[in-house]
């Protein structure tokens, strides 16, 4: 973003009350956790097969295919909405990180992380219409309304690649620097992309194709799922040890601070009221911030699974999809899956 306005320049004319309203909110402990009002526990148990389709990463909601998916390490999961139905593998998967739901069709884009590739294919029989290479490690990707392309942030190469999804093609790329994680735009020409390894938040020009700034996100480590309210131009970026940071990136400052669970690695908006929901695997909670007003508060915090770091919301249902499952580093480096332990947690929330 051209620094659209610096809040240096903000506060010259405000009085005492005034400038106290601009100041961060401290962090402060979130609400004891609930029980959850679970429509369904997806597992092995119910499943045949879940088992086989390894590690997982990002889950998404598709409004056209009225399906949930899920990145798995070599195939990717979906859930009929309606019926619960489960298809295990609809299409192979090289490490899958994102599964993106495409605008005005029925395909979807997946990041494969080790294959450093984007696949489009169709939503619902999984057929593959093209193959895209792509920098290294694609991680999280997003649509832009205001270029038409698809936005894949690759991690390893500090970089977010363009992708034309009708072409199917690649179109552009543009340097950021840094490990590189979940994305948000507003639509008007920005993109906002947290940065794991520096802590910081990248505000990338999509006019220019060059990165506008990065903020710092004071107390936060690891930065990793990324919220972006369009009514304030607020982002909420969630941390590894347990805090959400709440940054009104109009004036590149800090709103709030909050408490969450430890481990997180999503964080879904709620356009319907104006809310960010926040998986965290460490503790198996799911935080509800409430970003209306001034001050944005944890309201409640639902008991989920331990594991459940990454999730997709429902918005016709308000159910909440949470895969979740144990992970444990081998004798070659690499994590792999406990046996029998990953399943799928659906949450009512409303």
């Amino acid at each position: 973003m051209a620094r659209i306005v610096s809040h240096r320049f903000l506060l010259g004319g405000l009085g005492a009350a005034s400038l106290l309203a601009c100041l961060p909110v401290a962090a402060h402990a979130a609400p004891a956790p609930s029980a959850p009002k679970i429509v369904a526990d997806l597992t092995a148990k119910t499943v045949p097969g879940l088992e086989d389709t390894g590690l997982w990463d990002y889950a998404v909601v598709d409004g056209q295919t009225r399906r949930a998916y899920v990145a798995r390490g070599t195939g990717i999961m979906a859930i009929d909405l309606p019926s619960m139905h489960v298809t295990n593998a609809l299409l192979a998967s090289q490490h899958g990180h994102q599964v993106l739901p495409l605008p005005n069709n029925r395909e979807i884009l997946i990041t494969n992380g080790d294959s450093n590739t984007a696949v489009i294919a169709d939503g619902t029989t999984g057929r593959i219409r093209v193959t895209i290479p792509t920098g290294a490690k694609p991680d999280g990707a997003i649509f832009d309304q205001f270029t038409g392309d698809v936005l894949v942030m690759a991690s390893d190469d500090g970089a977010v690649d363009l992708i034309n999804p009708e072409a199917g093609t690649a179109v552009g790329h543009i340097a950021v620097g840094g490990k590189l994680e979940a994305a948000a735009s507003d639509g008007k020409g920005h993109l906002f992309v947290n940065v794991e390894d520096e802590n910081t938040l990248a505000v990338v020009d999509l006019t220019t194709h060059k990165l506008s700034t990065k903020i710092k996100l004071a107390g936060c480590d690891g930065p990793s799922g990324l919220a972006f309210d369009p009514k304030k131009s607020w982002v909420v970026s969630v941390c590894s040890n347990g805090v959400a940071k709440v940054t009104d990136v109009l004036h590149d400052k800090e709103v709030a601070s909050l408490t969450i669970g430890r481990g997180p690695d999503a964080a879904l908006f709620v356009a319907s009221n104006e809310h960010v929901l926040v998986p965290s695997g460490g503790d198996g909670s799911l935080a509800d911030i409430d970003l209306k007003g001034a001050n944005p508060k944890v309201v409640r915090v639902i008991k989920t699974h331990p594991g459940a770091r990454t999730a997709a919301y429902d918005p016709q249902t308000g159910h909440v999809f949470l895969p979740y499952g144990v992970a444990t580093k081998g004798a070659d480096g690499k994590r792999h899956l406990t046996a029998g332990s990953f399943g799928v947690l659906v949450v009512a929330t409303r």
